[in-house]
């Protein structure tokens, strides 16, 4: 389950949700992508971030054609990838995604609490 009481710094989110998405049992397509992406913002090999991003190598090799083919990524002359600017946009706007999800999570758990505590002093 993931804790969303210790919520990460800005910038962070990508690298918090990749940490914590390791407890659950499957990721949605979006999160592999930017778990690609993050791994590649300096630089990285294909088995690099196939350890990094926890991908097999079939999977590997679907998000890093679809990376490829949307340049979200490039591979450089040594075979290493990296995140391009549109990949950063990517990432920005799935790290805003994740705050405004943790941020709805927290609201409906004080919610459930707050109906809790009403039906516990009835």
């Amino acid at each position: 389950m993931i804790n969303y009481s210790e919520q990460p710094k800005d910038g962070e989110v990508t690298k918090y949700l990749i940490s914590m998405s390791s407890n659950r049992k499957r990721r949605s397509s979006e999160e592999i992508v930017a778990s690609m992406l993050f791994m590649a913002k300096d630089g990285m090999s294909k088995t690099g971030i196939m350890y990094a991003s926890y991908l097999g190598f079939r999977q590997l090799k679907k998000y890093i054609n679809f990376g490829l083919r949307a340049k979200l990524v490039y591979v450089d002359a040594e075979g290493k990838y990296f995140t391009t600017p549109k990949g950063l946009e990517y990432l920005k706007c799935f790290e805003e995604l994740q705050k405004i999800e943790n941020n709805a999570f927290a609201a409906r758990k004080l919610l459930d609490e707050i109906i809790e505590r009403e039906s516990q002093n009835s």
